[in-house]
C-alpha cells in the first residue's frame, strides 16, 4: 500500500495482483486524432489489477508495482476492463488506442522519462491486443 501512488492498495495472495482499497478518480488530458480531449473516470474500490504486465527480464528497469508509472498502470488496466470513460465530459466507449494514449500521457504527467513512457506505450500498443480482446 502506498500513498505515493495517490491511491491505496493491498497485494493479493497471488503476489501479482492488487486490490484498490478506495475509489480513485482520474482525469488525463491528451491529444487524440489532433483534438485535445480529457479522459476521466472513477476506478471503484475493490478493482483488481496487476499494475504493469512487464516481463520479469525488464523488472530492473521498470518493476511492475513500483515506480512513477503506477497510477498510469491502474488507469490503463481499468480502461482495458471497462472500455468506457468520460471523454470531454461525455460518457462513452473508449477504444484501445485511446486507452494506450491515456497510459502514455498519465506516465508523462507523473514524470516518467519520455523514453520509458514511449517504450511502455509501444509495448501495450504492440502486445496489448490479446488483453484488450478478453
Amino acid at each position: 500500500m502506498s500513498d505515493a501512488w495517490r491511491f491505496k492498495t493491498e497485494q493479493l495472495k497471488s503476489g501479482r495482483e492488487w486490490r484498490l482499497l478506495e475509489d480513485y478518480q482520474f482525469s488525463v488530458a491528451l491529444r487524440n486524432e489532433g483534438r485535445l480531449v480529457t479522459v476521466a473516470g472513477t476506478v471503484p474500490e475493490g478493482f483488481v489489477f496487476d499494475f504493469a504486465s512487464i516481463p520479469r527480464m525488464f523488472w530492473r528497469i521498470a518493476p511492475p508495482a513500483a515506480g512513477k508509472h503506477a497510477r498510469a498502470s491502474l488507469i490503463h488496466d481499468y480502461l482495458y476492463v471497462k472500455k468506457r470513460a468520460r471523454v470531454s465530459g461525455v460518457e462513452r466507449s473508449v477504444d484501445k488506442r485511446t486507452a494506450d494514449l491515456v497510459f502514455k500521457q498519465a506516465m508523462l504527467e507523473d514524470e516518467v522519462s519520455h523514453w520509458k513512457a514511449k517504450a511502455m506505450f509501444r509495448a501495450v500498443d504492440w502486445f496489448g491486443k490479446g488483453t484488450w480482446d478478453d
